[in-house]
């Protein structure tokens, strides 16, 4: 099987924070326990100044070869309204790269990064014939939307966000409540 694991989440705003940590070290494992499988690494060239580290991180883990880096335009973060068609256009670049490396599967390690980086995160703007499986972390800005989404000028952006979790074929979350929260 050819697993894409999508790694914006280690090199945006999250990582120097858990989210990251997490990713990468649920990544690291999942390569190491099933070798039986092909395993490559989505990385975004916006954010050029974290691949050679990231690199790094799994150089004794896979070729570099198998480290795919995928080109959009800048100025997409999802913070200001003015980069909607960027957003549009470089979430879809995305995906047709993803479908160019004919993936099994698609994991993606954080669906709620580029508020503020320019990280593209989507599924289903194009059909596609893989598994998309994501990490759920939390929905705070749901539980307490007044500080997180309506003050911060965000509601679409975390709506929109929303409606690609449910179109995961599978969702993975990190504790229980953050299951509950995701029912």
């Amino acid at each position: 099987m050819r697993i894409i694991i999508d790694l914006q989440s280690a090199q945006g705003i999250s990582r120097n924070r858990g989210i990251a940590r997490y990713s990468l070290e649920l990544s690291k494992a999942l390569i190491r326990q099933a070798s039986m499988h092909e395993f490559y690494l989505l990385l975004n060239a916006n954010c050029s100044n974290t691949i050679e580290s990231v690199r790094n991180i799994f150089k004794n883990l896979i070729p570099q070869k198998q480290i795919k880096v995928f080109e959009t335009p800048k100025k997409i973060s999802g913070h200001d309204h003015k980069n909607y068609w960027r957003i549009q256009a470089s979430e879809k670049i995305r995906e047709h790269f993803l479908d160019s490396l004919a993936p099994d599967i698609v994991y993606i390690s954080s669906p709620f990064e580029g508020w503020i980086d320019d990280a593209p995160i989507s599924i289903g703007h194009l059909n596609h014939n893989y598994l998309t499986v994501s990490t759920l972390y939390d929905l705070i800005p749901f539980i307490y939307p007044d500080f997180y989404i309506k003050n911060s000028g965000a509601p679409h952006f975390f709506v929109k966000k929303m409606q690609f979790l449910k179109q995961l074929d599978f969702l993975l979350t990190i504790s229980d409540s953050t299951s509950r929260e995701a029912i």
